[in-house]
């Protein structure tokens, strides 16, 4: 099959493509990191340049597949003004070549100026270590369900559903943290490593605890380190922590800089669903970037490998 990767970024939607069998042929991005990026994961003819600039010369695609620009539909930006001049392109490129199969990925506010057929999906039930739900545009079934928070078995193996990723699993954290009730105040938001991270965002308030601060303070609330990790968005201050120190502001446990240390990129990467050899292209913010603003690929291969 020919496949045209929109907005490829660093290969998230192109690395769960090729989990499914199959392999990119054309992918296109005007950022140059990203671009050098594809190169040194994916074999394919990797252009460099706005997506724009080349709509009308793209033809015979058997599957389009793109994560258009999202700043102005995430609630991380507070002056949105919900401009689809990418999104709008991804489907007139779409409509015109009429590919057999299409996908578009982005955050769920996308739904304002986009209204075709769509569903959200949690990547943490396919395999991501992280719970991170986005919206996917296409004409592909509703993949099944490979984990939960509440995994099952039956006598059927194919429909056994796993536990969730964990942080700890997907990091390899071995030993025991210390087991005490963990949060941090000021307006940082924390979460246990034991879990599925949560969004990942651009900010330092963030932290992986020894065990969750579960909701006496909504805006507050934390997970373990046996959960996925918060939804990866532009990470770079991401914090690892196992001595938290109490907030007497906030009546809650905060940390201190010299009992944590950062996550590092090849960190971050793993929680986003990359695997361990990716290589990335550019200095450390650029890095960092690319993987924030990718597509996990666990999520991709189970819809494509319907």
């Amino acid at each position: 099959m020919k496949v045209l990767s929109l907005y490829c970024g660093a290969g998230g939607i192109d690395n769960g493509l090729r989990k499914a069998g199959i392999e990119t042929t054309i992918a296109i991005d005007y950022v140059e990191d990203c671009c050098k990026t594809m190169k040194l994961n994916h074999d394919c003819e990797v252009i460099c340049g706005k997506v724009s600039d080349y709509k009308d010369s793209l033809s015979n695609f058997d599957v389009i597949v793109g994560g258009p620009p999202c700043p102005e539909f995430s609630n991380a930006k507070t002056d949105k003004n919900y401009d689809p001049k990418e999104v709008n392109i991804f489907w007139e490129i779409v409509d015109r070549i009429k590919p057999k199969y299409h996908l578009m990925e982005n955050v769920p506010g996308v739904i304002q100026v986009c209204k075709r057929r769509n569903f959200m999906l949690n990547a943490a039930d396919y395999g991501t270590p992280q719970t991170r739900y986005r919206r996917f545009f296409t004409n592909l079934d509703r993949p099944t369900k490979t984990h939960s928070e509440f995994p099952s078995q039956t006598l059927v193996s194919e429909t056994d559903v796993k536990k969730w990723v964990s942080v700890r699993e997907a990091l390899g954290i071995t030993g025991t943290l210390e087991d005490r009730k963990t949060s941090f105040g000021e307006g940082v938001r924390t979460y246990d490593a034991d879990k599925p991270s949560f969004t990942l965002l651009a900010d330092s308030r963030i932290w992986i605890s020894p065990s969750g601060f579960k909701k006496k303070n909504a805006k507050l609330i934390s997970r373990t380190i046996d959960e996925p990790c918060q939804t990866i968005v532009v990470a770079g201050n991401l914090r690892l922590t196992d001595k938290p120190l109490y907030s007497q502001k906030y009546h809650q446990y905060k940390q201190e800089k010299y009992n944590s240390r950062k996550l590092t990129n090849d960190e971050i990467s793993i929680l986003q669903g990359f695997p361990k050899d990716y290589e990335f292209a550019g200095n450390k913010q650029s890095v960092t970037r690319q993987i924030g603003n990718a597509v996990p690929s666990q999520i991709i291969a189970a819809l494509f490998r319907q």
